[in-house]
């Protein structure tokens, strides 16, 4: 998969240029999320400042957003897309990662093999969403998280037909104790 960026000649001065700027990046595997992330908090700043469309930033924001996107400009990124572990039923592992902060929260699925006394893992693909603005606690992110995590090992799982071992990992003792009670829980965690 090639990921090429277009030059500009000025970074981008309002919260339309500066999406229309970040949604060229067409990711649907997120392998790009650790780039691209920044820039949707950044946007989400922008919403939180209350920017119109249209407004000219302040200065200290078209400096930001030029900083933000000068490490983008002009590049071409090649990333393999090649799933090197084999899909073999025996020996085939699909592994979740979640993990939340107080800015985003995401997931990573990755298919772990065994061949040849050896491990083989490949990146599938992830999901990332910034933190709504209004505040919720880590441990509801985290929860949120294990959520994206659960709907990616299902997706991965119907995709790929595997019908061996599947592992979702969290390290959020609250969530994990959220998901695992059978009594009754706040209306947020119970949906």
């Amino acid at each position: 998969m090639i990921f090429n960026t277009k030059r500009y000649d000025k970074p981008p001065a309002t919260k339309r240029q500066f999406l229309a700027y970040t949604a060229e990046f067409y990711d649907p595997l997120g392998l790009l999320t650790p780039a691209t992330l920044p820039l949707k908090l950044f946007l989400q700043q922008l919403w939180r400042k209350e920017y119109d469309w249209d407004q000219p930033f302040d200065n200290t924001d078209r400096q930001n957003a030029g900083t933000l996107l000068e490490r983008f400009q002009g590049q071409s990124l090649k990333l393999n897309r090649q799933v090197t572990a084999e899909l073999d039923k025996e020996h085939a592992e699909i592994h979740v990662f979640v993990d939340a902060s107080k800015d985003a929260y995401a997931a990573v699925a990755y298919l772990r093999s065994y061949k040849g006394n050896r491990y083989e893992s490949s990146l599938l693909m992830s999901k990332s969403r910034v933190a709504p603005i209004r505040g919720i606690t880590i441990p509801r992110l985290e929860l949120m998280a294990a959520l994206i995590g659960s709907r990616l090992l299902h997706f991965v799982q119907q995709q790929l037909k595997h019908t061996g071992p599947m592992f979702l990992w969290s390290d959020s003792q609250a969530a994990l104790h959220w998901i695992a009670t059978a009594t009754t829980v706040d209306r947020f965690v119970d949906n």
